[in-house]
């Protein structure tokens, strides 16, 4: 491609893969999706960043509520200063709702199934009672434009953000959607 102008290899590769071309100014082939409103869900665990925002973007999503206490992650990209601003350059919004989350010291002895139900039920009595306007600000915002709560767990049945989803599914009368992408190596 070294003699090839831009042009035409950017002319290539929009033919061949017009979703890459829903963010470029110069040439759109397509247009960006818009998700029906819903409370989505969605992990990062085993998922490169761009896979994640790419998975994002394909299911029409426009704004991350990032409900993770602690925003910082040992892979790359989830960060919270780097999540956000890969996500301002890409049109989708970032809001982190950290009172949502879960302590991580509270997370270090799960060893099965039973130890997270055990975890959710604290939580559920605790969180979700105690942080309502936290919660009426989520529902709020996944009522405006298709947002997904995010956290690490590929799962969502070992993720707090599956009971917070039904809360807010609650309060909204939308639907649940867990949205998955595939786990990259």
């Amino acid at each position: 491609f070294k003699s090839v102008p831009a042009n035409q290899v950017l002319d290539d590769i929009y033919a061949r893969f017009p979703e890459y071309s829903v963010l470029n100014k110069r040439k759109k082939l397509v247009e960006r999706s818009t998700a029906e409103l819903a409370v989505y869900t969605a992990g990062y665990e085993g998922l490169s960043v761009d896979a994640f925002l790419n998975g994002l973007i394909a299911n029409g999503i426009h704004q991350l509520i990032d409900v993770r206490m602690n925003p910082i992650a040992r892979r790359f990209g989830f960060h919270k200063s780097t999540l956000s601003r890969l996500c301002g350059e890409l049109g989708i919004s970032y809001v982190h709702v950290p009172q949502l989350g879960i302590h991580s010291s509270l997370r270090q002895e799960l060893k099965d199934q039973d130890d997270y139900e055990e975890l959710f039920k604290q939580y559920r009595r605790s969180t979700l009672k105690t942080e309502t306007e936290a919660i009426d600000t989520v529902a709020k915002l996944v009522q405006d434009k298709p947002s997904v709560l995010v956290c690490m767990e590929a799962c969502p049945d070992q993720c707090h953000r599956k009971h917070l989803a039904k809360v807010v599914a609650e309060q909204t009368g939308l639907e649940i959607w867990h949205i998955e992408a595939e786990v990259v190596a």
